[in-house]
């Protein structure tokens, strides 16, 4: 149950100069996040304990405004020589939570010295800063073309797992779950490497391989004394932990299409996304029944095998067209009881949208299907491979059916 009451207002600067001639496009610019977040709610977890087989709950309660700021410089350079383009850029990105959190630190021997914190004094959360290089070259070879890129990237945590219960009440309900506003800011490394064959001017075959490195993933790590009993509710927290490292490599085909009056693409994907976490605790640990290995990788609940996705657009996008999209997806792992981590795999889940829209001179009007064709996917299931689990959760399943109504003004 969550009863909940928020808004979450942002203001966005931007501003850009550009300078562009035959060899070189040149620009430069600053933009700026403003947020101003407002939250007050009550959520109430359930948790079946086992081998006791009676409910507990995990429960917070929200009430706070913060109004934290993300606020970026760039540069980029792209030059221009016959059949090479070189693009070199680099960005410069800070975020400040704008918050304090309680002088609580998390003791970093084990087993802790004592188990009493005593909570006399505020810490203000840091600014976290990244310095992004980016990198990119493309050469065409009659009709085959080229291409490198490489780059970093940085975002911040969602702002639920900086801000949620942001008083540790420590007296609060079984592990009651806190957030915490000096998160790490999530650096990702990509590299691409791909080939396009250009079949005329209107289609081209294109295969690209991927490698992707990501830090600072969030997680809820529990947090218990030796002496703690699951049975004691008055014992242990969670809290929300930048622990994971995640590690996706991947290679993706797909044919493109692009004529006066309609267009398509179809690609098809094989990945594979695994990842290694630890907790302040060293050797093994035990998230419920499912034992976590320090150093050990596991496959991502995100992680796909294969996927395949089509969209096939008829008519004019600036006058009147229809399009329809499909991606299918041959499941996503899960974690049965006893067993090792995400070893077990979801049914295969499919995601249709169907498209009209026109423009009426300065109007423009979209009407959007969701779900067109989609079976009852399930998107998660507990250990025993129930979906739902055993409260029968409704948000095990994917969304129905919906209709949605856009319309644009330009001026």
């Amino acid at each position: 149950p969550v009863w909940s009451d928020r808004f979450q207002n942002r203001f966005l600067f931007k501003t850009k100069f550009r300078y562009v001639n035959d060899i070189l496009d040149f620009y430069t610019g600053f933009e700026g996040n403003f947020y101003d977040l407002y939250v007050k709610e009550i959520r109430v977890f359930t948790d079946y304990i086992e081998g006791y087989d009676f409910l507990s709950f995990m429960t917070y309660v929200n009430n706070y405004r913060y109004k934290p700021y993300q606020y970026a410089g760039f540069l980029s350079l792209k030059f221009k020589q016959k059949e090479t383009i070189l693009n070199l850029g680099l960005r410069y990105d800070v975020f400040d939570p704008r918050s304090y959190r309680p002088a609580v630190e998390i003791p970093p021997e084990y087993p802790p010295p004592e188990w009493v914190y005593e909570i006399k004094d505020s810490v203000k959360a840091s600014k976290k800063t990244q310095v992004s290089p980016r990198f990119g070259f493309s050469y065409r070879l009659n009709y085959l073309v080229f291409r490198l890129t490489y780059g970093k990237y940085f975002q911040i945590p969602q702002f639920e797992y900086l801000y949620s219960n942001p008083f540790y009440n420590f007296q609060r309900g079984y592990l009651p779950l806190f957030g915490n506003p000096d998160l790490k800011p999530s650096q990702t490394t990509l590299i691409e490497l791909g080939v396009s064959y250009l079949l005329n001017e209107f289609q081209n075959l294109s295969v690209n391989l991927y490698s992707r490195e990501s830090d600072n993933l969030v997680d809820a790590i529990r947090i218990m004394p030796d002496s703690a009993s699951l049975t004691d509710l008055t014992t242990g927290f969670t809290l929300y932990s930048d622990v994971g490292v995640a590690y996706v490599k991947g290679i993706e085909f797909s044919w493109e299409g692009i004529y006066p009056l309609y267009r398509w693409v179809l690609s098809f994907t094989v990945m594979n996304a695994k990842g290694s976490f630890g907790t302040w605790l060293d050797g093994p640990t035990y998230y419920g029944d499912v034992l976590i290995q320090k150093g050990e990788f596991y496959p991502l609940s995100w992680d796909q095998k294969y996927t395949f996705s089509m969209e096939f657009t008829l008519g004019n996008l600036s006058e009147k067209f229809v399009s329809f999209y499909m991606k299918w997806g041959s499941g996503f792992p899960y974690t049965p009881d006893g067993g090792p981590p995400n070893s077990r795999r979801l049914p295969p889940n499919l995601e249709t949208k169907l498209k009209f829209g026109f423009n009426l001179r300065k109007l423009f009007f979209g009407f959007v299907v969701d779900n067109v064709l989609n079976r009852k996917n399930v998107l998660w299931v507990d250990g025993k491979g129930k979906p739902g689990g055993k409260l029968n959760d409704p948000l095990a399943y994917s969304d129905g059916r919906r209709l949605w109504l856009e319309v644009f003004y330009t001026f």
